[in-house]
């Protein structure tokens, strides 16, 4: 039980955000974006109301690293480079 109680802090911490005093992304906020022509001026206001700190555009094919972040947005677009999803991580 004692050593339970020890490793209770470790395994809380690593339930918190990665980057304190930041809001981790929501993209349910940005989902009415969908299918709107990815460029600088939505991606000002989806990062805005998505909170996200980072915004990453993914486009079909495209590699990406598999590490998740919680505040940054994912932004997938189609061959035409409008919207087709939004996900944090």
């Amino acid at each position: 039980m004692r050593n339970a109680l020890i490793l209770l802090p470790l395994v809380l911490a690593a339930c918190t955000n990665a980057y304190p005093g930041h809001a981790a992304c929501d993209a349910k906020y940005v989902e009415k974006y969908l299918g709107q022509k990815g460029d600088q001026k939505l991606a000002d206001r989806i990062q805005r109301e998505s909170r996200a700190d980072r915004i990453r555009w993914i486009w079909p094919g495209m590699m990406v690293t598999q590490d998740f972040q919680a505040n940054r947005l994912n932004i997938e677009l189609d061959d035409q480079g409008k919207v087709t999803k939004f996900t944090c991580g």
